[in-house]
């Protein structure tokens, strides 16, 4: 796994510093724009266990106010998925929505595509989890609720798998928290 003066002294931090920037700099006040930090367990005991870490920008929008609760938006990714010996770089676009249910909270589901610097983590024949190849589609559904203003806390189940792609197909199932800040 990277420490934070190797993350600040590779090819990651100014992919990062570049995510962040564009993420604060929006042209319409008016929208709704945010940054989602999430971590996730796997849902089941794996041979190599694997972490996913991830922080999204997404800007919510509605179709002409047509239904005041219900938002979408397209998302932007940068996260890895770790192990306590390795690490992989991992950028995703996709989209979601997001349903206002009750005052303070909401449901939302979202998926998309990500990429992989690297598929195959530990050792072959001792622990090892090879997700097949760099490209993967993900799935979340969950629901959060409004801590204060701009800020919601939730949970969201995670699937990430290659849908066939490629020789082998294993999925990642993971539990995830994560918090959000609207802007």
């Amino acid at each position: 796994m990277l420490t934070i003066s190797e993350f600040m002294n590779s090819r990651y931090s100014a992919l990062t510093c570049f995510i962040l920037v564009f993420a604060f700099y929006t042209h319409d006040v008016k929208a709704s724009s945010g940054i989602r930090c999430l971590g996730s367990e796997p849902n089941e005991e794996l041979n190599v266990d694997v972490k996913v870490y991830e922080c999204s920008y997404f800007y919510s929008f509605n179709f002409q106010n047509l239904v005041e609760s219900v938002k979408f938006y397209p998302i932007t990714n940068v996260g890895m998925l770790a192990t306590p010996e390795d690490s992989s770089l991992m950028l995703g676009l996709g989209g979601g929505a997001d349903w206002e249910i009750l005052p303070k909270v909401n449901l939302l589901a979202e998926g998309g595509v990500y990429w992989l610097e690297d598929h195959d983590f530990g050792v072959r024949g001792v622990a090892y989890k090879d997700y097949g190849g760099p490209w993967q589609f993900f799935a979340k559904a969950g629901a959060s609720y409004s801590i204060a203003k701009n800020w919601d806390l939730g949970y969201a189940y995670l699937h990430i798998s290659n849908g066939g792609r490629y020789y082998v197909n294993p999925s990642y199932d993971g539990h995830s928290l994560f918090v959000n800040y609207a802007f």
